[in-house]
């Protein structure tokens, strides 16, 4: 599942501190999602989200970045959620990265930085991304076609086999 950004990826990833150099990358490349529900500590009526930025998806919902031999072409620059975060780490950890993540996008919006300006413009153009829960089901129902497939024989090219349907 494409990873969502923290406000310093952005110029790394896009090459540039340049606003419309960047803006231009980020229409190729990312999606305004609606983000986090949070609400402010002990009162549940004061819920809003906090948008993010995340690497734009596939049909599949794959990351664009994911290329054929399932190796990430951004690798050594990757954004925050997918170099401090995964699925295999302990709940607890990943909420507390999520959460400092969360507090550091708040103060983006807060200041109308750069990052708040790329997602309200992607949002705005219509370049969002589908929702979360949607997302979150396509990632398991890969996972579930991956751990499939491992218990299968081997196909002639088993890294194929796995990242797609072949």
């Amino acid at each position: 599942m494409p990873g969502s950004l923290a406000p310093e990826d952005l110029p790394r990833l896009a090459g540039s501190d340049d606003y419309e150099s960047t803006l231009t990358w980020a229409r190729e490349h990312l999606s305004a999602s609606e983000g986090a529900l949070v609400a402010l500590r002990g009162d549940s009526e004061s819920r809003f989200r906090v948008g993010t930025l995340v690497l734009r998806s596939r049909e599949d919902g794959s990351c664009i970045f994911l290329t054929e031999e399932c190796r990430c072409a951004v690798h050594s620059e990757a954004p925050f959620s997918c170099a401090f975060t995964d699925m295999h780490m302990d709940v607890v950890e990943g909420q507390q990265r999520s959460l400092a993540l969360l507090k550091v996008l708040i103060d983006a919006h807060a200041n109308a930085d750069v990052y708040a300006q790329v997602w309200t413009q992607l949002w705005d153009e219509g370049l969002r991304a589908t929702p979360l829960q949607e997302r979150r089901s396509k990632l398991e129902t890969a996972v579930n076609r991956i751990e499939r497939k491992k218990r299968r024989p081997p196909s002639i090219n088993p890294i194929k086999g796995i990242c797609d349907d072949s």
